[in-house]
């Protein structure tokens, strides 16, 4: 439900609920004279560019092992991206982490029994149309010990998106004050305080783990859409006649 909270120079507190929105009007002082509103804009747009993470994991008995078995791997997918076009630049370690392997079947304290080397990858593509190409000749090249973590779509200029969101929900907080104000009789003033709340991240799908194409058929990708959207809270003065 959202709130809106007028405050105007009355006597007596209101409460008017319509349309699952509920308006108070309240007047606690001359000094708190005010209108306060929630504004909404959203912008959806096609994404231009495709972050793939790709994880590799490897299991063996020594660490030195684990480490060069998961670091010829990844190399591998590194190298597959770059023969198709993907830039260093859009190429990133996101994580490295290396960690024991215990064996529990026994009475006595667990024992180590060797360990696991992961290193996580994102790779972005920009052209969408390769993704589906890059993708797969990357998991390929890693082989048993690629781990298809997920793939988002996003927009490169996000701050063109934001920009638009943000005027719609201003003018849609106006809309909203100017009639609040109309019906309470009022004339609105200017802005005294604005708040932003801006929710714009990409939406990453996850696959199960161990997840990889199959070898004789393209991975089929849907792009889809992306949006933002700016929630902003205004508070108007209130000028009297």
């Amino acid at each position: 439900m959202r709130r809106l909270l007028l405050i105007v120079p009355l006597a007596a507190l209101v409460f008017v609920a319509a349309c699952g929105d509920e308006t108070t009007v309240v007047v606690p002082s001359n000094e708190q004279t005010g209108l306060t509103v929630t504004g909404v804009g959203e912008v959806v747009a096609e994404p231009d560019v495709a972050l793939i993470t790709i994880g590799v994991e490897v299991q063996r008995s020594t660490v030195a092992e684990a480490r060069d078995a998961a670091a010829a791997a990844a190399n591998a997918v590194l190298k597959a991206a770059k023969e198709r076009g993907v830039p260093d630049r859009d190429l990133q370690t996101v994580s490295l982490a290396i960690y024991p392997v215990y064996d529990y079947s026994g009475q006595g304290t667990p024992r180590i029994v060797g360990y696991t080397f992961a290193n996580m990858l994102q790779v972005k593509v920009r052209d969408l149309g390769r993704v589906s190409e890059i993708l797969d000749a990357s998991i390929a090249a890693g082989g048993d010990a690629v781990r298809l973590q997920s793939i988002a779509f996003d927009v490169e200029d996000r701050d063109a998106l934001l920009e638009r969101a943000r005027e719609a929900a201003m003018n849609d907080a106006r809309r909203k004050a100017e009639q609040l104000a109309q019906l309470a009789g009022v004339r609105l003033g200017t802005p005294v305080t604005i708040s932003e709340v801006v929710s714009a991240p990409p939406s990453p799908k996850e696959f199960a783990r161990g997840a990889a194409p199959a070898a004789d058929a393209a991975t089929p990708i849907e792009p889809g859409t992306t949006s933002v959207t700016v929630q902003v809270s205004v508070r108007w003065g209130l000028v009297s006649d």
